[in-house]
């Protein structure tokens, strides 16, 4: 819009069915031209042409930080991890019954396929409702186990399917496997390509292994406490015999101990204080 000195209002008349926060690389969009243009508004004397929207390719970051906890006192990060899967949208219910914003590392084919509507709908939900949907690679491989190229896949398939469900390009991630599986390589390749924060943890629920037990998991914090409390805990939107009580139980019992100890649950942008996603136009590094 700068280069024609449209404002956002203008370019909305002269596409009526656009919404500017999610242009995405490869639309097609009128805009003001000069007087040889083609496509001439007689009733205005201007002229309109068409162009397509262009991504730059991002630059590599410059520096990389873990985060295990979040920046400021009395926050603390809901995190869930491998979805999405079956009982996000109760689990979002949830979140917007008790005012809670959460962050999602999905996957892109690991126990759902991004590309399916269903799974979709709910990544947009996620994102609508204030939540940061970030990185979990594509298919949940240990990327100490991979080349350059393998972990190039691994990013770059997923970040291009967030970005045409949310408009946004996470450069947030959280590497799969115990402890944030990652080492030197990995991340001189994450900062390579574009990544800035990778998110780990201060308290592991280990739900996956207490199969979602209430009393186990709130031990598990009650010790975190009492060395943080501004905590990014773990959770997951998928393990062998999740169900739906179990994950809704368990967070709600979660969210009602934090809440009793004065705590405010917030999306990781605000848990660290950065922006997770690149700046609007990037693409993924050449």
């Amino acid at each position: 819009m700068t280069k024609y000195g449209l404002t956002e209002s203008s370019l909305k008349k002269l596409n009526s069915n656009i919404s500017c926060s999610i242009l995405h690389a490869g639309d097609k969009i009128c805009v003001k031209g000069s007087s040889n243009s083609t496509g001439s508004n007689s009733s205005t004397g201007s002229t309109t042409t068409n162009h397509t929207v262009t991504e730059k390719p991002s630059s590599p970051s410059s520096s990389f930080k873990w985060y295990r906890e979040c920046v400021n006192a009395k926050n603390y990060a809901l995190t869930f991890d491998d979805g999405v899967f079956d009982y996000d949208e109760d689990l979002l219910d949830l979140l917007k019954k008790e005012g809670i914003k959460a962050t999602f590392f999905i996957n892109g084919n690991n126990v759902s396929d991004i590309t399916s509507s269903k799974v979709r709908n709910v990544i947009k939900r996620m994102y609508n409702e204030g939540h940061n949907v970030l990185s979990h690679t594509w298919s949940h491989k240990d990327m100490t186990t991979l080349d350059s190229s393998g972990i190039r896949t691994e990013l770059k398939k997923l970040e291009d399917e967030i970005y045409s469900i949310i408009g946004k390009r996470p450069k947030t991630v959280r590497p799969p496997f115990m402890a944030g599986s990652n080492n030197e390589n990995v991340v001189n390749l994450l900062k390579r390509y574009g990544y800035s924060y990778g998110i780990l943890w201060y308290v592991d629920t280990e739900d996956w292994s207490n199969k979602g037990n209430v009393d186990t998991v709130i031990n598990f914090i009650k010790e975190g406490l009492k060395t943080s409390d501004r905590p990014i805990i773990l959770n997951h939107s998928y393990y062998l015999y999740i169900t739906k009580d179990k994950l809704i139980t368990l967070v709600k019992k979660e969210i009602e101990y934090l809440k009793s100890k004065g705590l405010k649950g917030v999306n990781m942008e605000t848990c660290i204080g950065h922006n997770v996603y690149r700046p609007s136009g990037e693409g993924f590094p050449n």
